[in-house]
């Protein structure tokens, strides 16, 4: 309304100074035209000083309303376009911040609440570093873990939504680190952290997302009947490393540091985004003492597992000394606390030893149908772990004191 009256105000004044100049510009022709020039000499009435005076002064003001009135027809436009752009907005379907791909528009993905799980996951992160530190310091962590269920659950409801909508040759882990999720997490954490992603960075990611899913349904399309399970879900988390690989080098180093931490780097249930994290649920760490005691292991565990005996296994025991040959680069001891955390190149190559000796199996011994499905089906897999064993000393740690 008060727009409405200025308007008004405006066009009024401005037409009523553009009626007195008219007029006073019709009259001074009409004088020219019939006495010729001697409107001087008639003595006919000048226009005062102080009359002209005034109507500069109108003319002025009629030119500053006018600016007015332009201006308020500019802000009442700008301002129908704010109002219609808002009303598009309320009226169109949400998105993601980075979105791509057949996956996009996926309803449990639009419907999450980015901003709670950015804040979890940026939460998780932090204090999974400091119990990391405290570790390292010989300090106990066990209640830091049990505290950080507070930010997990969040996430866990998130993973179990979106569980069996995103393709994973994993479990819900394996949906969790979809690279459609992963960037809308990536880049709720970094505007958490202040460090958010440029419209450049987003746009990148989204093209290396495209990429991915490219990357994905060629590998997909490349299975037979006799690929492996397991086989496809390491394909999957070379992929997942490719990208992530992708991911950082368009990361500065201030975002690096908010999404891959140095310390918990593609560890096993401790990295958030690395593929490692498939592997809590499918790659079980097997504490042994040497290779040899390892190679017994694998022939008692494909024993039980498929019902053959172990003397048909060892007639073609050059597939578990391949199989112990093949992880031999991951074999070095370590502490018993640390069994649980390897990383992702140790798990993938156990994994792929595994794949290989189960090829050899299948290739080797008269299997029955269902044993072979049982094989092929198969996404579990050894990640073996060398213990270090206690020193004579630890292991009888009673002194010798010298008598009198």
């Amino acid at each position: 309304m008060k727009i409405a009256v200025l308007l008004i105000a405006a066009l009024g004044v401005g037409f009523a100074v553009g009626f007195m100049t008219s007029n006073r510009k019709t009259e001074g022709s009409d004088t020219q035209t019939d006495a010729g020039g001697a409107e001087e000499e008639l003595g006919a009435p000048q226009v005062s000083e102080a009359m002209q005076l005034k109507l500069d002064d109108l003319a002025e003001e009629n030119a500053s309303l006018n600016d007015q009135l332009n201006e308020l027809k500019a802000a009442v436009a700008e301002y129908e376009q704010l109002q219609a752009l808002a009303e598009a907005a309320m009226d169109a379907d949400p998105t993601l911040a980075i979105a791509f791909g057949k996956f996009a528009d996926l309803e449990e993905l639009l419907d999450a609440d980015w901003n709670k799980i950015g804040t979890s996951m940026l939460a998780l992160s932090e204090g999974i570093q400091e119990i990391i530190a405290k570790a390292e310091a010989g300090e106990d962590v066990g209640e830091d873990f049990m505290n950080l269920q507070e930010h997990n659950l969040p996430l866990i409801a998130f993973a179990l939504a979106i569980n069996g909508k995103l393709p994973s040759h994993g479990m819900v882990n394996g949906v969790f680190t979809h690279p459609l999720a992963q960037v809308n997490m990536m880049s709720e954490m970094l505007a958490g952290a202040d460090v958010a992603l440029t419209e450049t960075q987003a746009a990148r990611l989204q093209q290396l997302g495209l990429q991915f899913e490219k990357d994905w349904d060629n590998a997909d399309r490349s299975y037979g009947d006799g690929t492996q399970a397991l086989e496809k879900l390491l394909d999957e988390a070379d992929l997942k490393r490719e990208f992530l690989r992708a991911v950082e080098g368009d990361l500065d180093q201030g975002q690096r540091e908010v999404i891959f931490p140095d310390s918990s780097r593609d560890l096993r249930m401790l990295d958030l985004f690395s593929p490692a994290l498939m592997f809590s649920e499918t790659g079980h760490p097997l504490p042994v003492q040497s290779a040899a005691d390892l190679r017994g292991q694998l022939v008692d565990n494909v024993s039980k597992s498929l019902g053959v005996t172990k003397d048909e296994l060892n007639a073609h025991g050059h597939i578990f000394d391949t199989w112990v040959a093949d992880v031999q680069s991951i074999l070095s001891p370590i502490p018993a606390d640390d069994q649980m955390f390897y990383d992702l190149d140790q798990g993938i190559i156990a994994g792929r030893a595994q794949s290989h000796a189960v090829n050899s199996l299948l290739q080797s011994l008269n299997l029955t149908d269902e044993q072979r499905a049982e094989l092929l089906d198969n996404k579990m897999f050894i990640v073996p772990r060398v213990i270090e064993q206690p020193s004579a000393e630890q292991s009888n740690p009673t002194s010798n004191e010298g008598g009198g």
